[in-house]
């Protein structure tokens, strides 16, 4: 579970943000206790703010620091530049380090779960700075510092915690100056920090800049998934007009295996694509695959009618595309990440796919929702304690800030408070003016 997110020098966020994930225990809301550290993990959060006030920036940091963990070591070479995305309206922000912190637990099975806190700093070119630590609670709390990195003169300097096991010296040699230490462990198989680098790996799922799910993704999703008549009543309780789901398996006909075929071959002979026999299996992998039709089953004058998914409504595929991860997510009990919940979807269908995360039923596991709205209705309604709704401020440089909504004062409706500016996070127009008359 992620307990914390820190973010500074990345797109809107100048100046360090931090974001906590927890809470004071409230007996009549859903909390995960992490007894390590004395509090509890909230299952959704929420961003709210105006447009381009840098909720997405918040979600698109946490995607890039679980892609920095999870590709530098495999994806890089030496010479490769580092995925960064610098505050650019000051001189000042290109060449000073991003900077991401998170704190999170992992499932042991056990009563007393460690935390964890990883740190890291990054130019262009090179990880400047990286720590892990270790925080666990026998007779006492205390941390532990695993390991600690940095660079100097392009060399990478590891030093070790006596509680770091596993080949540590090996991997600090295999370690880029352009690929972090967590990365290089993990792809060389190091005991302890090889189930950290998983985590970030499964257990981080995002669907930031959403659109409406491909009916071949869609039809892949079902057709694995363990849940598919729990997902038929959810789309029934939806009220969207379906009663069922049905996947049809379809053979390629001639004309596409004659087509991918082509194309194979027009690969290997005219492009001169290296490992020549690679598109050709690629091809024949792709025919041999299942091609699956997705169908909704719509009730119709006491039966049952098969729609295309093509002929279903955007706000239908839209609740598929959120639906879909929010199950597995739910089933493993991982984070998921989403921007602009509200595209699409009616405000009270928003309200019913955050609940199931607020649901010990339909949330066993301990997963999160992180998401960001402009739907004031669903903050109003008292559904999200005001630990869980962080508002999101850009001032006249370009420069964001996040604050909790706790640090406000509120008196009376939160829903009115935030129409009138209160508590930030609403843009301040006063109507638009257009003389097209010149």
């Amino acid at each position: 579970m992620l307990l914390r997110f820190g973010v500074a020098n990345h797109r809107s966020m100048r100046e360090y943000q931090e974001i906590l994930f927890v809470a004071s225990h409230s007996p009549d809301r859903l909390m995960f206790p992490v007894s390590v550290v004395d509090a509890s993990v909230v299952p959704a959060t929420v961003f709210v703010g105006a447009n381009a006030s840098g909720k997405s920036n918040l979600l698109d940091a946490m995607v890039e620091m679980e892609q920095l963990v999870v590709r530098s070591h495999k994806h890089y070479d030496e010479t490769d530049r580092i995925r960064r995305s610098p505050f650019r309206l000051d001189p000042h922000s290109e060449s000073s380090p991003t900077r991401f912190e998170c704190s999170f637990t992992l499932e042991t099975g056990t009563d007393e779960v460690p935390v964890y806190d990883l740190e890291i700093e990054f130019t262009d070119y090179e990880v400047c700075r990286e720590r892990l630590r270790r925080t666990v609670r026998q007779e006492r709390r205390s941390t532990h510092t695993l390991y600690t990195r940095q660079n100097e003169n392009g060399k990478v300097h590891v030093e070790f915690g006596a509680q770091l096991q596993g080949a540590n010296q090996i991997t600090a040699n295999l370690t880029r100056p352009n690929s972090l230490f967590l990365s290089a462990a993990a792809q060389n198989n190091h005991q302890q920090l090889t189930e950290i680098h998983r985590w970030f790996a499964n257990d981080w799922k995002n669907l930031v800049s959403v659109g409406p799910i491909s009916e071949s993704s869609a039809a892949e999703a079902i057709a694995d998934s363990q849940n598919r008549e729990l997902l038929g009543k959810l789309l029934q309780q939806a009220e969207t007009g379906v009663r069922g789901i049905d996947l049809i398996e379809r053979e390629w006909d001639e004309g596409a295996i004659e087509f991918s075929r082509s194309v194979a071959q027009h690969l290997v002979d005219d492009l001169q694509v290296k490992d020549g026999p690679i598109p050709l299996k690629l091809a024949d992998s792709l025919l041999d695959s299942p091609r699956r039709q997705l169908r909704l089953l719509h009730e119709t004058a006491g039966d049952l009618l098969p729609l295309d998914y093509r002929s279903e409504s955007l706000g239908t595929k839209m609740l598929l595309t959120l639906v879909l991860p929010a199950f597995d997510s739910l089933s493993k009990g991982s984070v998921l990440l989403i921007d602009e919940i509200d595209s699409s979807l009616h405000p009270r269908l928003v309200k019913a796919f955050v609940s199931l995360f607020l649901r010990p039923e339909s949330n066993p596991k301990g997963a999160q929702l992180i998401f960001t709205t402009h739907d004031v209705t669903l903050l109003g309604t008292g559904l999200l304690s005001q630990n869980a709704i962080w508002m999101v401020d850009k001032d006249l440089e370009g420069v964001s800030t996040v604050n909790p909504l706790s640090d406000y004062k509120i008196r009376g409706d939160f829903e009115r408070a935030y129409r009138d500016g209160r508590v930030g996070g609403s843009p301040e127009l006063h109507g638009f003016f257009l003389d097209l008359t010149a």
